[in-house]
């Protein structure tokens, strides 16, 4: 595994293109919803430092239940067309994803970095909670 690379995780309403980039819109860290199971619309931001330009890099998100393991949504690979070693961002919109449980719980979102030869160089992870209200 490669070292000194490091990553941090945002979760937001969405992710909107600006002038200068990209903006989160409403940042959240928890989600509160009066209705379980329930459709949730999100986006998910990792920015990583660190990550050599390396060709033939790939990369998958993946959501899941914290308690259980229950995938939400897991992502194709995707080619890293050209990394930053200052900031990489990469960014996932997810509109109306089910969420199936009754109840609230923690999610994990995890992001997976592989090589040219399909090898782990990175996994960053974040967190965020849905809770029922009344």
């Amino acid at each position: 595994m490669t070292k000194n690379i490091e990553s941090s995780t945002y979760f937001s309403n969405n992710i909107q293109p600006v002038v200068n980039g990209l903006a989160l819109a409403n940042p959240i860290r928890v989600i509160s919803t009066p209705f379980m199971p329930t459709l949730i619309t999100m986006g998910i931001t990792f920015i990583i430092t660190g990550l050599e330009n390396e060709p033939g890099q790939t990369y998958q998100i993946t959501l899941r239940r914290k308690d259980s393991g229950e995938i939400v949504i897991q992502t194709k690979k995707e080619n890293l067309k050209y990394t930053n070693p200052y900031n990489t961002v990469i960014n996932i919109n997810l509109e109306n994803t089910q969420f199936n449980q009754k109840t609230g719980g923690d999610y994990e979102a995890a992001i997976e970095i592989k090589d040219k030869n399909d090898e782990q160089i990175y996994l960053g992870k974040g967190t965020f909670s849905i809770i029922k209200t009344k």
